[in-house]
Protein backbone atom coordinates (compact mmCIF):
# COMPACT_ATOMS: atom_id res chain seq x y z
CA UNK A 1 0.00 0.00 0.00
CA UNK A 2 2.79 2.41 0.95
CA UNK A 3 4.69 1.51 -2.21
CA UNK A 4 1.65 2.31 -4.34
CA UNK A 5 1.14 5.61 -2.49
CA UNK A 6 4.81 6.51 -2.94
CA UNK A 7 4.67 5.81 -6.66
CA UNK A 8 1.55 7.93 -6.97
CA UNK A 9 3.24 10.86 -5.21
CA UNK A 10 6.39 10.35 -7.25
CA UNK A 11 4.44 10.45 -10.50
CA UNK A 12 2.90 13.79 -9.58
CA UNK A 13 5.78 15.65 -7.98
CA UNK A 14 8.94 14.37 -9.69
CA UNK A 15 10.33 14.66 -13.20
CA UNK A 16 8.35 11.64 -14.34
CA UNK A 17 5.94 12.17 -17.22
CA UNK A 18 4.56 10.03 -20.01
CA UNK A 19 7.23 10.41 -22.68
CA UNK A 20 5.12 8.52 -25.16
CA UNK A 21 2.44 11.21 -25.04
CA UNK A 22 4.24 14.43 -24.03
CA UNK A 23 7.50 15.82 -25.33
CA UNK A 24 8.41 17.46 -22.02
CA UNK A 25 7.17 17.85 -18.47
CA UNK A 26 5.82 21.35 -19.12
CA UNK A 27 3.23 19.95 -21.53
CA UNK A 28 1.87 17.41 -19.05
CA UNK A 29 -1.22 18.91 -17.36
CA UNK A 30 -1.33 16.02 -14.88
CA UNK A 31 2.16 16.56 -13.51
CA UNK A 32 2.08 19.07 -10.66
CA UNK A 33 5.74 19.93 -11.05
CA UNK A 34 5.15 20.75 -14.71
CA UNK A 35 2.13 22.87 -13.83
CA UNK A 36 4.15 24.64 -11.11
CA UNK A 37 6.97 25.39 -13.57
CA UNK A 38 4.51 26.71 -16.16
CA UNK A 39 2.89 28.98 -13.56
CA UNK A 40 6.36 30.16 -12.50
CA UNK A 41 7.15 31.15 -16.08
CA UNK A 42 3.88 33.11 -16.26
CA UNK A 43 4.87 34.90 -13.03
CA UNK A 44 8.30 35.75 -14.45
CA UNK A 45 6.70 37.14 -17.61
CA UNK A 46 4.62 39.51 -15.48
CA UNK A 47 7.69 40.51 -13.44
CA UNK A 48 9.72 41.16 -16.62
CA UNK A 49 7.00 43.47 -17.95
CA UNK A 50 6.97 45.33 -14.62
CA UNK A 51 10.75 45.74 -14.88
CA UNK A 52 10.33 47.23 -18.34
CA UNK A 53 7.73 49.65 -16.98
CA UNK A 54 9.84 50.64 -13.95
CA UNK A 55 12.82 51.40 -16.22
CA UNK A 56 10.70 54.05 -17.95
CA UNK A 57 10.64 56.13 -14.74
CA UNK A 58 13.75 58.28 -15.05
CA UNK A 59 14.91 58.57 -11.43
CA UNK A 60 13.82 55.12 -10.27
CA UNK A 61 15.24 53.46 -13.38
CA UNK A 62 18.63 55.10 -12.78
CA UNK A 63 18.78 54.47 -9.01
CA UNK A 64 17.89 50.80 -9.28
CA UNK A 65 19.55 50.21 -12.65
CA UNK A 66 21.82 47.44 -11.34
CA UNK A 67 19.03 45.63 -9.47
CA UNK A 68 16.70 45.81 -12.45
CA UNK A 69 19.45 44.49 -14.72
CA UNK A 70 20.05 41.50 -12.42
CA UNK A 71 16.34 40.69 -12.30
CA UNK A 72 16.16 40.96 -16.09
CA UNK A 73 19.24 38.78 -16.46
CA UNK A 74 17.77 36.10 -14.20
CA UNK A 75 14.44 36.08 -16.03
CA UNK A 76 16.11 35.96 -19.44
CA UNK A 77 18.29 33.07 -18.27
CA UNK A 78 15.25 31.13 -17.10
CA UNK A 79 13.56 31.70 -20.46
CA UNK A 80 16.74 30.54 -22.21
CA UNK A 81 16.93 27.35 -20.14
CA UNK A 82 13.24 26.68 -20.77
CA UNK A 83 13.67 27.11 -24.53
CA UNK A 84 16.72 24.84 -24.65
CA UNK A 85 14.96 22.22 -22.55
CA UNK A 86 11.94 22.19 -24.83
CA UNK A 87 14.19 22.15 -27.92
CA UNK A 88 16.23 19.15 -26.71
CA UNK A 89 13.02 17.26 -25.89
CA UNK A 90 11.33 18.06 -29.20
CA UNK A 91 11.02 15.10 -31.55
CA UNK A 92 11.08 17.29 -34.67
CA UNK A 93 13.67 20.03 -34.17
CA UNK A 94 13.00 22.01 -37.34
CA UNK A 95 9.25 22.01 -36.75
CA UNK A 96 9.88 23.19 -33.19
CA UNK A 97 12.03 26.11 -34.32
CA UNK A 98 9.56 27.43 -36.90
CA UNK A 99 6.47 26.99 -34.71
CA UNK A 100 5.01 30.51 -34.05
CA UNK A 101 4.66 30.12 -30.27
CA UNK A 102 8.26 28.93 -30.02
CA UNK A 103 9.40 31.94 -32.03
CA UNK A 104 7.72 34.06 -29.36
CA UNK A 105 9.72 32.16 -26.72
CA UNK A 106 12.90 32.95 -28.65
CA UNK A 107 12.08 36.66 -28.81
CA UNK A 108 11.53 36.64 -25.04
CA UNK A 109 15.24 36.29 -24.25
CA UNK A 110 17.26 36.70 -27.47
CA UNK A 111 17.19 40.55 -27.68
CA UNK A 112 18.47 40.80 -24.09
CA UNK A 113 21.53 38.60 -24.68
CA UNK A 114 22.27 40.17 -28.07
CA UNK A 115 22.31 43.55 -26.37
CA UNK A 116 24.79 42.27 -23.75
CA UNK A 117 27.13 40.33 -26.02
CA UNK A 118 27.32 42.89 -28.82
CA UNK A 119 26.74 46.14 -26.95
CA UNK A 120 30.16 47.51 -27.99
CA UNK A 121 29.52 46.76 -31.68
CA UNK A 122 25.90 47.86 -31.99
CA UNK A 123 24.68 51.42 -32.37
CA UNK A 124 22.70 53.01 -29.55
CA UNK A 125 19.54 53.10 -31.66
CA UNK A 126 19.75 49.35 -32.29
CA UNK A 127 20.30 48.67 -28.59
CA UNK A 128 17.21 50.71 -27.83
CA UNK A 129 15.18 48.65 -30.28
CA UNK A 130 16.48 45.43 -28.71
CA UNK A 131 15.46 46.64 -25.27
CA UNK A 132 12.01 47.55 -26.54
CA UNK A 133 11.66 44.09 -28.09
CA UNK A 134 11.58 42.63 -24.58
CA UNK A 135 7.92 43.56 -24.52
CA UNK A 136 7.35 40.47 -26.70
CA UNK A 137 7.69 38.48 -23.49
CA UNK A 138 4.11 39.33 -22.70
CA UNK A 139 3.12 37.14 -25.65
CA UNK A 140 4.36 34.15 -23.65
CA UNK A 141 1.25 34.57 -21.51
CA UNK A 142 -0.83 33.54 -24.50
CA UNK A 143 1.03 30.24 -24.66
CA UNK A 144 0.06 29.36 -21.10
CA UNK A 145 -3.59 30.44 -21.34
CA UNK A 146 -5.67 27.79 -23.17
CA UNK A 147 -8.41 30.25 -24.12
CA UNK A 148 -5.98 32.53 -25.97
CA UNK A 149 -4.18 29.59 -27.60
CA UNK A 150 -7.54 28.17 -28.63
CA UNK A 151 -8.63 31.53 -30.04
CA UNK A 152 -5.48 31.89 -32.14
CA UNK A 153 -5.91 28.40 -33.54
CA UNK A 154 -9.65 28.81 -34.06
CA UNK A 155 -8.91 31.80 -36.29
CA UNK A 156 -7.77 29.29 -38.91
CA UNK A 157 -11.34 27.99 -39.14
CA UNK A 158 -12.54 31.53 -39.89
CA UNK A 159 -9.71 32.61 -42.19
CA UNK A 160 -12.02 32.83 -45.20
CA UNK A 161 -14.38 35.16 -43.33
CA UNK A 162 -11.54 37.40 -42.17
CA UNK A 163 -9.99 37.39 -45.62
CA UNK A 164 -13.29 38.55 -47.10
CA UNK A 165 -13.57 41.30 -44.48
CA UNK A 166 -10.05 42.55 -45.20
CA UNK A 167 -10.75 42.63 -48.94
CA UNK A 168 -13.98 44.53 -48.31
CA UNK A 169 -12.15 47.09 -46.15
CA UNK A 170 -9.47 47.57 -48.78
CA UNK A 171 -12.05 48.10 -51.52
CA UNK A 172 -14.10 50.61 -49.53
CA UNK A 173 -11.08 52.55 -48.25
CA UNK A 174 -9.48 52.70 -51.71
CA UNK A 175 -12.64 54.01 -53.39
CA UNK A 176 -13.29 56.56 -50.65
CA UNK A 177 -9.65 57.75 -50.68
CA UNK A 178 -9.65 58.35 -54.42
CA UNK A 179 -13.00 60.16 -54.36
CA UNK A 180 -12.14 62.38 -51.39
CA UNK A 181 -8.74 63.24 -52.89
CA UNK A 182 -10.24 64.50 -56.14
CA UNK A 183 -13.06 66.28 -54.29
CA UNK A 184 -10.77 68.12 -51.83
CA UNK A 185 -7.36 68.46 -53.48
CA UNK A 186 -7.98 71.76 -55.25
CA UNK A 187 -9.89 73.45 -52.43
CA UNK A 188 -7.88 71.90 -49.58
CA UNK A 189 -4.42 70.95 -50.93
CA UNK A 190 -2.60 71.11 -47.58
CA UNK A 191 -4.72 68.41 -45.95
CA UNK A 192 -5.56 66.23 -48.95
CA UNK A 193 -2.27 66.51 -50.83
CA UNK A 194 -2.14 62.86 -51.94
CA UNK A 195 -4.16 59.66 -52.00
CA UNK A 196 -2.11 58.07 -49.17
CA UNK A 197 -2.92 61.05 -46.92
CA UNK A 198 -6.55 60.73 -47.97
CA UNK A 199 -6.37 57.06 -47.01
CA UNK A 200 -5.25 58.09 -43.52
CA UNK A 201 -8.31 60.35 -43.25
CA UNK A 202 -10.57 57.52 -44.46
CA UNK A 203 -9.20 55.08 -41.86
CA UNK A 204 -9.56 57.58 -39.01
CA UNK A 205 -13.09 58.47 -40.11
CA UNK A 206 -14.20 54.87 -40.65
CA UNK A 207 -13.07 53.85 -37.16
CA UNK A 208 -14.96 56.89 -35.73
CA UNK A 209 -11.76 58.16 -34.09
CA UNK A 210 -11.77 61.57 -35.76
CA UNK A 211 -8.46 63.19 -34.75
CA UNK A 212 -9.47 66.44 -36.43
CA UNK A 213 -6.15 66.88 -38.23
CA UNK A 214 -7.90 66.45 -41.60
CA UNK A 215 -11.46 67.30 -42.57
CA UNK A 216 -13.33 68.01 -45.84
CA UNK A 217 -14.54 71.53 -46.62
CA UNK A 218 -16.28 71.06 -49.98
CA UNK A 219 -19.93 69.96 -50.20
CA UNK A 220 -19.02 66.79 -52.13
CA UNK A 221 -16.25 65.98 -49.64
CA UNK A 222 -18.63 66.37 -46.71
CA UNK A 223 -21.15 64.07 -48.39
CA UNK A 224 -18.43 61.44 -48.87
CA UNK A 225 -17.39 61.87 -45.24
CA UNK A 226 -20.98 61.47 -44.04
CA UNK A 227 -21.37 58.25 -46.02
CA UNK A 228 -18.14 56.89 -44.54
CA UNK A 229 -19.18 57.85 -41.00
CA UNK A 230 -22.33 55.72 -41.29
CA UNK A 231 -20.62 52.94 -43.24
CA UNK A 232 -17.68 52.53 -40.84
CA UNK A 233 -19.59 51.16 -37.79
CA UNK A 234 -21.43 48.71 -40.04
CA UNK A 235 -18.18 47.22 -41.34
CA UNK A 236 -16.63 47.17 -37.86
CA UNK A 237 -19.73 45.37 -36.56
CA UNK A 238 -19.10 42.61 -39.10
CA UNK A 239 -15.57 42.13 -37.71
CA UNK A 240 -16.89 42.11 -34.14
CA UNK A 241 -19.59 39.55 -34.91
CA UNK A 242 -17.14 37.11 -36.49
CA UNK A 243 -14.68 37.57 -33.61
CA UNK A 244 -17.41 36.99 -31.02
CA UNK A 245 -18.42 33.83 -32.86
CA UNK A 246 -14.84 32.57 -32.65
CA UNK A 247 -14.69 33.26 -28.90
CA UNK A 248 -18.03 31.54 -28.31
CA UNK A 249 -16.86 28.40 -30.08
CA UNK A 250 -13.59 28.42 -28.13
CA UNK A 251 -15.30 28.84 -24.76
CA UNK A 252 -17.86 26.16 -25.51
CA UNK A 253 -15.11 23.73 -26.44
CA UNK A 254 -13.14 24.67 -23.33
CA UNK A 255 -16.16 23.88 -21.14
CA UNK A 256 -16.86 20.66 -22.99
CA UNK A 257 -20.24 21.83 -24.25
CA UNK A 258 -21.54 20.52 -27.56
CA UNK A 259 -21.47 23.00 -30.43
CA UNK A 260 -21.48 22.92 -34.18
CA UNK A 261 -17.73 22.23 -34.28
CA UNK A 262 -17.28 19.82 -31.35
CA UNK A 263 -16.73 16.44 -32.95
CA UNK A 264 -13.11 15.61 -32.18
CA UNK A 265 -11.78 14.40 -28.82
CA UNK A 266 -8.08 14.72 -28.06
CA UNK A 267 -6.52 11.37 -27.11
CA UNK A 268 -3.97 13.12 -24.92
CA UNK A 269 -6.07 15.36 -22.65
CA UNK A 270 -9.64 14.30 -23.61
CA UNK A 271 -10.58 17.85 -24.65
CA UNK A 272 -13.34 18.27 -27.23
CA UNK A 273 -12.25 20.16 -30.33
CA UNK A 274 -13.60 21.40 -33.62
CA UNK A 275 -14.24 18.94 -36.40
CA UNK A 276 -11.87 20.85 -38.68
CA UNK A 277 -9.26 21.40 -35.93
CA UNK A 278 -5.62 20.60 -36.74
CA UNK A 279 -4.46 20.97 -33.12
CA UNK A 280 -5.96 20.35 -29.70
CA UNK A 281 -7.19 23.60 -28.18
CA UNK A 282 -5.77 22.74 -24.73
CA UNK A 283 -2.55 20.74 -25.06
CA UNK A 284 -1.62 21.54 -28.67
CA UNK A 285 -1.44 17.94 -29.89
CA UNK A 286 -1.55 17.79 -33.68
CA UNK A 287 -4.26 15.73 -35.34
CA UNK A 288 -3.13 13.41 -38.09
CA UNK A 289 -5.12 13.83 -41.27
CA UNK A 290 -6.82 10.77 -42.74
CA UNK A 291 -5.04 11.28 -46.05
CA UNK A 292 -1.66 10.79 -44.39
Amino acid sequence: MFKRLFLKIEDRFTLYYDKGVYENILDDPNNRLGVFLSNTIVFLVIVSVLVLVIESFGDIGIIYKKELFLVDFFISSVFLVEYLYRFTRARKKFKFVKYPLNIIDLLAFLPFFIGILFSSFIAAEVLKVLRIMRVFRVLKLAKHLPVIVGFLRALKDYKNEYRGIVILFVIVLTIISVFIFHAENKANPEMFSSIPKSLWWAIVTMTTVGYGDMYPITPIGRIIGSVLIFLGPVLLAVVSSVTILVFMDVLEMQRGRPNRFTKKTCKRCKTKNAKEANYCIKCGKEYKSKKS
